[in-house]
């Protein structure tokens, strides 16, 4: 006779029994069949780069076996979230770029990237991103500046290899300055009338203006010559009255005589034979000889001949001048003109004429009647000479286009 026991289980035995049939199910291919996700890695980036480079934030990023990459055809999305970025650099599809505004130093950005395909699947990492101070060069200056005068130190330096303009650098004296020059954080070296005449050795700084520590210098070499005065009286050589407007020349100071036709010239270059140019619109050209002495003012009477004959012509066909009751002429041929830069001009040029005759006067004629042969002043004679003077419409000097290219640079005649 069989016998049957029926045992009751209790609920923590119940639990039990259900857990290892569910263990069952799964090993034959039941319950949640859902994959793991990829894995993704984001490891610390270092760069340092210079302005105008660029590096990978991703470059050793990993989703699973592949390189992470963002942008086109990649496989994960990029945010920094460290904050804005400094001026200067920036960060598109995970490459840092660093631009001319960059400041130098070192910064850390915190950034994650995340799976596209699961938008949740991230990883966060971070790089320093070092931005290199650009290479400053001061290269050493050389001005011969009167009082009045200036000069640009930084026309020569250069901040990462191109001009170390005044909105990049700041420019300082590296000691004490002479009495009476300046110099600004442009860079612009002045001299004013207190200062003594000399050569004076000036150190200079100019600094990265976002970066104050990059820094390079310099020395100018600043001679400060010995000045003159020149003074005198233009007048006309018929009437002897006087002549206003006259512009006067010398040693490049430039001054215009009055109503009386006096003029002065202050802080001219000492020399023994300074040429004063004269010119006004209603007198030919002339020149003086002068010699200009340290402290003191040297005096010179001008008489201007007034121009004796003005006529246009065209440039293109040139044509002939001649004037009244003189055997002078003038005869320029077709398109022979051209400006002292070399351009040829067009339209019409201005010819004015002025016979001079020293049989009469020799102060009219220009210079002193001699002529610089290997450096030494030569006596020459002259029994009549013409002035002649061409403008184009603006005024413009004008030069014969083959004459003047056949004077050499040792011609007597470009000599007073």
């Amino acid at each position: 006779m069989k016998h049957f026991v029926f045992h009751r289980l209790g609920t923590a035995a119940m639990a039990a029994a259900c857990l290892a049939a569910a263990t069952l199910l799964s090993g034959c291919g039941g319950g949640d069949d859902t994959p793991a996700a990829t894995v993704i890695t984001a490891a610390a980036d270092s760069f340092a780069l210079d302005a105008g480079q660029s590096g990978q934030l991703l470059a050793n990023d990993r989703l699973g076996s592949a390189v992470a990459s963002a942008g086109s055809g990649g496989n994960v999305s990029v945010e920094i979230t460290s904050g804005a970025l400094p001026a200067g650099i920036t960060v598109t599809a995970g490459v840092v770029t660093v631009g001319a505004a960059a400041v130098p130093g070192a910064t850390v950005l915190s950034y994650r990237i995340c799976e596209l395909s699961s938008a949740s699947n991230c990883a966060t990492g971070s790089a320093t991103v070092t931005v290199n101070a650009p290479p400053i060069v001061a290269s050493a200056d050389s001005f011969n500046l009167r009082g009045g005068g200036s000069g640009d130190v930084l026309a020569n330096d250069t901040l990462g290899g191109t001009a170390a303009s005044a909105s990049r650098v700041t420019a300082s004296a590296a000691g004490t300055l002479p009495t009476g020059v300046t110099l600004t954080a442009a860079g612009l070296l002045s001299v004013t009338n207190t200062t003594a005449a000399g050569v004076y050795a000036i150190g200079y700084r100019i600094c990265q203006t976002v970066a104050p520590g990059n820094c390079a210098t310099a020395t100018v070499t600043l001679t400060v010559p010995a000045l003159g005065m020149l003074t005198g009286r233009a007048v006309d050589a018929a009437t002897g009255l006087s002549i206003n407007g006259v512009r006067v020349e010398a040693g490049g100071v430039t001054a215009v005589s009055d109503s009386n036709g006096a003029f002065s010239l202050s802080g001219v270059p000492l020399g023994t034979r300074v040429v004063a140019n004269f010119s006004a619109a209603t007198h030919a050209e002339g020149a003086r000889i002068v010699s200009i002495e340290a402290a003191t003012s040297t005096d010179v009477q001008v008489r201007l001949v007034r121009v004796g004959a003005t006529l246009e012509l065209p440039v293109a066909s040139g044509g002939l001048v001649t004037m009244v009751g003189s055997r002078a002429r003038v005869s320029l041929p077709a398109a022979g003109l051209k400006r002292t830069d070399g351009s040829v001009p067009s339209g019409n040029v201005t010819v004015s004429m002025t016979p001079i005759k020293p049989a009469i006067d020799a102060s009219l004629m220009p210079g002193d009647y001699t002529t610089l042969v290997v450096g030494a002043a030569i006596p020459i004679e002259s029994f009549g000479a013409l002035n002649v003077q061409l403008a184009d419409n603006a005024g413009v000097p004008l030069n014969l286009e083959t004459a003047v290219d056949r004077l050499s640079p040792q011609d007597p005649l470009r000599e007073c």
